[in-house]
């Protein structure tokens, strides 16, 4: 649409993904973006995929742009119920048109945190931070949790290891949710319990 972060020929760029689909037997496209993608171009995109017989996953803020779009909902959260969360999602899109996108959450929160935004950590730091804290699991967030306390203020970090990532697959799988995502190289040191149960 011009504005600058998308090209003003998006008919270029659509060309661009259908040729890549196909040269490379994608069967689909994961539309990783941010809310304020025009949701013009998400509706143009899922035409040009759904035409050559692919699938486009996107952000459940735009799917409802799209015919048939897969919702993407993240189940990294710091606040409400993961499971409430996924049962809303398959009731407004049925499961069909679900999939999880299990980013893995590793997050420092600084309390108060009226933002509800922490302080995103590396594995290092997770490490570092969590060395002889008593660390307890977040049934509503299918996370792990603890607290320490730096420079008079208490921190809250919330994360996901390998048990706390498989519940929130087997949640949706309870929902009828089929599919997910994870990214590499975020969980490389995670995958093998993941997908075979070992590790």
């Amino acid at each position: 649409d011009g504005d600058g972060l998308w090209p003003k020929n998006t008919e270029m760029l659509l060309h661009a993904i259908r040729q890549e689909c196909l040269q490379r037997h994608f069967s689909g496209v994961v539309l990783d973006v941010g809310p304020d993608t025009p949701g013009a171009f998400a509706a143009s995109l899922e035409k040009t995929l759904s035409a050559c017989g692919r699938q486009l996953y996107l952000p459940q803020e735009l799917a409802g742009h799209t015919q048939n779009g897969i919702a993407l909902v993240c189940t990294a959260l710091s606040g409400g119920s993961l499971r409430e969360l996924l049962a809303e999602a398959v009731q407004r899109w049925g499961a069909g048109r679900v999939a999880l996108d299990l980013q893995r959450l590793r997050m420092d929160f600084p309390l108060p945190c009226p933002s509800g935004e922490g302080i995103r950590l590396s594995r290092e730091e997770l490490a570092i931070r969590m060395q002889g804290r008593s660390v307890f699991y977040a049934e509503d967030l299918s996370a792990r949790y603890f607290t320490y306390r730096r420079g008079g203020q208490t921190h809250f970090v919330l994360f996901d290891d390998a048990g706390t990532l498989r519940r929130k697959i087997e949640m949706g799988q309870a929902l009828g949710i089929r599919e997910g995502f994870v990214m590499l190289p975020e969980v490389e040191d995670l995958t093998g319990f993941l997908f075979t149960g070992k590790g």
